[in-house]
Formats: C-alpha cells, structure tokens, sequence
C-alpha cells in the first residue's frame, strides 16, 4: 500500500506544508512530520513535471507548476541560512539545531532521515537561486565545506545513525 504523504490544498494555500497542519491518518497513526523534507521534494518534482508540461506545449501547466517548484523559497530562514520548519502563522520552529536529525513520518520532527544542513542543498532545480539565497558563491562555498566538517555526533537521540 502506498502512504500519500502530500496534501496539494495545504501546499497550495501555504506555499509549503506547516509543521502544525500536517496531520494524515494512516493505518491508525498520525503521518505529522518531515514538513520541510515534503516541501522541498514536492518543489523538485513540480520542477520536473513543469519542463515536462513545456516540453509537451501545456503552458498553463508549466506555469503553475514552475511557480510551485520555487516553493522551497518559504522553508530558507535567511537569518540562519537554513531551511527549517515553519508553522500556519508563518513562525519559525523553535528551539532550532540544524543538526538535529528528523526520523520517521510519525514523530514531530521537519526532515526525512536527514537534517536541515542535509536538505538546504536540496534545491536541486535552482542552484543558481539557492546560492543566491545563501548570499552569494563565497558564503555559499562556505557552507558547501562546513556541511562536510559539522560534527554531528552518531548517538543522536533520532535512531537514525546511518545518515550522520
């Protein structure tokens, strides 16, 4: 059986998928997390879908769907500099550690099997914009090496050792 784990009404009225909204019953549990993970790879596949739609002559396909894939935009706090989870009145959550790392479709938590140093280059259709976003190729460069240096410590409290 498949998990739908997108709710296109919520993504669509928010322009990313609010920790506190998501909420899916699935064979008796609550699907509640990875509101950011979501957000981002529902931007990369609507990406893809509106290349396709233009590749095919639907414009108005390719139009809606290219302003979805800059959803991502809404999950990149750049105060921090990282994508994160945000709620239905637009608030950041807090507290905020972008190495903590989120496990399971079934716990609060805003990423899959991964953290926010992980999925803020998971904007694979606009580099160019992410880059900007991050303020420019130094800055950007510079957070490229500390992704690879961070210490994230492998008895992370998520169960999820293999993506430390």
């Amino acid at each position: 059986m498949i998990i739908l784990k997108e709710d296109w009404h919520l993504l669509d009225r928010f322009g990313y998928y609010p920790f506190d909204l998501l909420r899916m019953s699935y064979r008796g549990n609550m699907l509640r997390g990875e509101s950011v993970s979501r957000t981002l790879e529902c931007a990369y596949d609507d990406s893809c879908v509106a290349r396709f739609a233009a590749a095919i002559g639907d414009e108005e396909a390719a139009s809606r769907f290219s302003k979805r894939s800059g959803y991502w935009k809404n999950v990149l706090d750049s105060s921090v500099g990282f994508v994160r989870g945000k709620d239905s009145k637009g608030q950041w959550r807090t507290p905020f550690d972008p190495t903590k790392i989120g496990y399971g479709p079934f716990a609060d938590n805003d990423f899959t099997e991964g953290n926010s140093y992980q999925y803020t280059w998971h904007v694979m259709q606009d580099p160019v914009g992410l880059v900007a976003a991050l303020g420019g190729r130094d800055k950007s460069g510079s957070r490229l090496d500390n992704l690879f240096s961070e210490k994230v410590g492998a008895g992370s409290d998520s169960g999820s050792y293999d993506v430390t």
